[in-house]
């Protein structure tokens, strides 16, 4: 009976250590880490960026051609990502339009813990923001 039990907790503790590394990496993808300005730089060829607390994390990423981006969102309410422009604030009550899509991507609306991917495989700086939610920008650059 001794041996039972103990051969139950060798399997829990390895499950609990399988999950937990899961967990960190997903969490801490590999193949993301910071450079020197804060941004972020992409090794792979999928990089997260998550949509929380009406913001995007990162704002700005630096990755290869043909790398995927997909953006998660975990916020409480709907989101989409728009390629383009917005103008916010005090300059937005100047101008009668303030969203300027390029048509280069548009997820549509997602709710939460929905997804949105794009794959890049042009060079260049790519600007996007949330439509709903105009203070939501962030900047993607292909090299």
């Amino acid at each position: 009976m001794k041996k039972l039990r103990n051969k139950r907790n060798i399997y829990i503790m390895m499950l609990t250590i399988l999950l937990a590394g899961f967990i960190s990496l997903t969490v801490f993808p590999p193949y993301v880490k910071f450079s020197l300005g804060g941004e972020k730089i992409a090794h792979n060829r999928v990089v997260i960026i998550r949509l929380k607390n009406i913001a995007f994390s990162p704002t700005v990423i630096h990755i290869k051609r043909g790398t995927t981006v997909r953006w998660i969102n975990l916020d409480p309410f709907t989101h989409d990502v728009t390629s383009g422009r917005a103008i916010t604030g005090r300059r937005a009550r100047q101008v009668k339009k303030t969203k300027f899509p390029d048509g280069i991507f548009h997820s549509g609306t997602f709710g939460k813990n929905m997804i949105f991917e794009y794959t890049f495989t042009k060079k260049g700086k790519y600007h996007y923001y949330c439509s709903i939610h105009p203070v939501m920008q962030g900047d993607i650059i292909v090299e």
